[in-house]
């Protein structure tokens, strides 16, 4: 019945990946990206090979562990436009205006200067239309794994732990908040490759960051659907990388 039910969300989000992830590769490679640019081809093909498999099991379990809690994946034909367009439209405009002057306040002149530098745009990002890509696959793959996985999981957990607690909410906001922190954390690695030293208040900054956008996005799977959560990341992501961004480094 699970299967029958959710057999075609299934192979949607994987194939989603799959498309996003090579159409994104290809262009990074081709603008130099920094995450790449160590990387052969045979190492390339090995983590596809390792990763899309890896992937589908993650959707799997996801949509699994969400039939489970009674989160949804995507609306209905009559409701898509109430329970996805607008809140994703909406809230995706919104979120950048509030995070990108909270990262400018919080951030020091050094960590400006490395972070927001044309030099990182131009390492990690390459191009606005690469942006643009990049942006696409780190809403499909990421909430794929922080909040169709993750959340769902948390939730599912804490249900199982708490039974006494009448309160559905706090298991919901558990879910959330957790796989906020863990989605904060998972940026970290990048800092490396900026060559920026991890220091423990930048490590909290960033996590702190991140993990704000991780909650947001939480909360719109929670209250919509997943396909919300993900449009609303890819927005968030596009404004900030093809629009805010370029426009701060052409000012300043």
């Amino acid at each position: 019945m699970f299967w029958k039910d959710n057999k075609k969300t299934f192979f949607l989000l994987w194939l989603a990946y799959l498309v996003s992830s090579v159409v994104a590769t290809c262009f990074s490679i081709m603008n130099g990206n920094a995450f790449f640019k160590d990387l052969t081809s045979s190492q390339i093909l090995l983590n596809y090979l390792i990763g899309i498999p890896a992937h589908g099991a993650i959707i799997f379990l996801g949509l699994w562990l969400a039939a489970k809690v009674g989160f949804t994946t995507a609306a209905k034909k009559g409701d898509r436009i109430r329970l996805i367009l607008k809140p994703a439209i909406i809230g995706g405009a919104l979120l950048p205006c509030i995070l990108f002057p909270m990262y400018l306040l919080i951030m020091n002149a050094a960590e400006k200067a490395v972070l927001l530098g044309n030099n990182v745009y131009t390492t990690l990002m390459g191009t606005p239309l690469n942006a643009f890509f990049i942006s696409i696959h780190a809403g499909i793959s990421e909430e794929s794994v922080f909040r169709l996985f993750y959340t769902t999981l948390l939730v599912w957990l804490t249900r199982k732990c708490y039974s006494t607690i009448h309160d559905d909410r706090f298991a919901v906001w558990i879910g959330i908040l957790l796989a906020g922190i863990l989605f904060g954390a998972a940026h970290l690695p990048a800092i490396s490759v900026l060559g920026l030293a991890l220091t423990v208040p930048l490590a909290a900054k960033i996590i702190m960051f991140n993990a704000t956008c991780g909650i947001f996005f939480g909360y719109m799977y929670w209250r919509y659907s997943l396909v919300t959560a993900m449009l609303t990341h890819i927005i968030v992501d596009i404004a900030i990388y093809t629009a805010i961004l370029p426009l701060y480094l052409w000012l300043f």
